[in-house]
C-alpha cells in the first residue's frame, strides 16, 4: 500500500540496526499525510480493516467448530474467561495467601 500510495522514496539509508539489511525507505512527511488524506488511502484502509475483521470472525468460526468436535463447552466461544473468572475465589488476589507465602 506504501509504494502504491506514495511511489519511490524520497531517500534511502542503511538499516540503521542490521548493516546487511535492505536500504530504509524514508518518506517525507508532508507527501505521507497527503496520501492519508487522499480518497485512496480511506479506500484501502477501510479495506485493509474489512479483511482484519472478517479474518477474526474465521478464527472465532474455526476455534468454535474445533470445541465443538472436541466435545468442550465453552472453548473458543468467548465464555471460557466468564466461567473461570466465574468460579474464581473474590477474596483471591493471585498473592501469597499466608504471611509465611512470602520470601
Amino acid at each position: 500500500m506504501v509504494h502504491r500510495l506514495l511511489g519511490e522514496p524520497d531517500l534511502l539509508r542503511a538499516h540503521p540496526h542490521v548493516p546487511s539489511a535492505p536500504p530504509t525507505r524514508l518518506y517525507a512527511v508532508e507527501r505521507v499525510e497527503e496520501a492519508e488524506r487522499g480518497g485512496a488511502f480511506r479506500a484501502a484502509a477501510a479495506a485493509v480493516a474489512r479483511r482484519s475483521a472478517e479474518g477474526r470472525a474465521r478464527m472465532r468460526r474455526a476455534r468454535r467448530d474445533l470445541a465443538a468436535r472436541a466435545g468442550a463447552p465453552g472453548v473458543g466461544d468467548g465464555r471460557e474467561n466468564r466461567m473461570r473468572d466465574r468460579d474464581r475465589d473474590p477474596e483471591d488476589r493471585g498473592g501469597p495467601q499466608h504471611e509465611g507465602d512470602c520470601r
